[in-house]
């Protein structure tokens, strides 16, 4: 145990648009927080979710276990990509659309009226050119500063990935993982001759540095 750690329980953050089935978009907006409900002892038999829990075979017993196990964290991560993070349902089906900054706002505000615990911003990026990025973090920032102003406790943003990503569908494939880069990052890979592969930033990372040297004055 290290007592001095700082606990950040992380959510992925999704919003959704239109109506599902064979899930009831109140059961889906409700299980956004479940897990964070369920460690945290939140979850009875009162709760909206609870007839949905029951129907997949929780029981009494483990709710009982979470509410006599129950942790707070110390921190609430938040995790939102303007380019998929918000969706429409239809049928079932998820479709992401494009979105903004209002989206970052609806998840700082859901989940500091839910939990009044401090927000990270755990990840954020989008693929796309340098002038993207940079628009993106800018925009960003703006939102969280005006959140800040306006008394929300947001501790922390990330851009993730930092560096260009290996798509996660490569462990299936057997072509090689240059084929598979993703340019997230404000820092691209490059590969020399030597097989090495070079860190070189972009210029969103020099707009990264910029913010965040004005969010510490």
């Amino acid at each position: 145990m290290l007592p001095e750690a700082t606990f950040v329980h992380v959510d992925a953050g999704f919003l959704y648009e239109g109506e599902t089935s064979p899930v009831p978009r109140g059961v889906l907006d409700e299980r956004r927080f479940l897990a964070l409900d369920l460690i945290s002892g939140r979850v009875d038999d009162r709760a909206p979710i609870y007839p949905y829990l029951a129907e997949h075979g929780l029981t009494a017993a483990d709710l009982q276990w979470f509410r006599e196990n129950a942790v707070t964290p110390d921190v609430i991560g938040v995790n939102y990509y303007p380019r998929f993070s918000n969706g429409r349902l239809e049928d079932g089906a998820f479709t992401p659309v494009r979105s903004d900054a209002r989206g970052l706002r609806t998840l700082v505000e859901l989940y500091t009226d839910r939990y009044r615990l401090p927000i990270a911003i755990t990840e954020t990026s989008l693929v796309g050119t340098a002038e993207e990025k940079i628009e993106w973090l800018r925009e960003s920032a703006a939102e969280i500063a005006a959140l800040r102003s306006e008394g929300h406790d947001i501790v922390g943003f990330t851009w993730f990935p930092f560096f260009t990503m290996v798509d996660w569908l490569y462990r299936f494939d057997h072509r090689p993982a240059d084929e598979w880069f993703m340019e997230f990052g404000i820092v691209d890979l490059r590969r020399g001759a030597d097989q090495v592969l070079e860190r070189v930033p972009n210029p969103a990372f020099a707009v990264f540095q910029e913010l965040a040297q004005a969010a510490r004055s």
